[in-house]
């Protein structure tokens, strides 16, 4: 998902055509959404736990539609220890 979205961010046209937030967030067992707020330095400035509505949805639809352009981690950041 990483690489894609630096990709499709940087010519506008992916996040429009998949319908994916243009927000950081993370999504947790499809019930728990964690919205992160980044200032201008790319600094985080504050969370936002979101449980359910309409931010949840369209979360979990960006989550649907990336799916199959995932890769496992060890493939992205090969060496690193998770």
């Amino acid at each position: 998902m990483l690489g894609c979205a630096a990709a499709d961010s940087s010519s506008g046209r992916g996040n429009e055509r998949l319908r994916i937030p243009d927000v950081d967030l993370w999504l947790f067992d499809s019930r728990t959404l964690v919205r992160m707020h980044i200032d201008n330095s790319d600094s985080t400035v504050g969370v936002e736990l979101i449980e359910g509505g309409p931010e949840m949805l369209a979360a979990c639809r960006a989550r649907d539609a990336l799916m199959p352009f995932a890769l496992p981690t060890a493939e992205v950041w090969p060496g690193a220890l998770f």
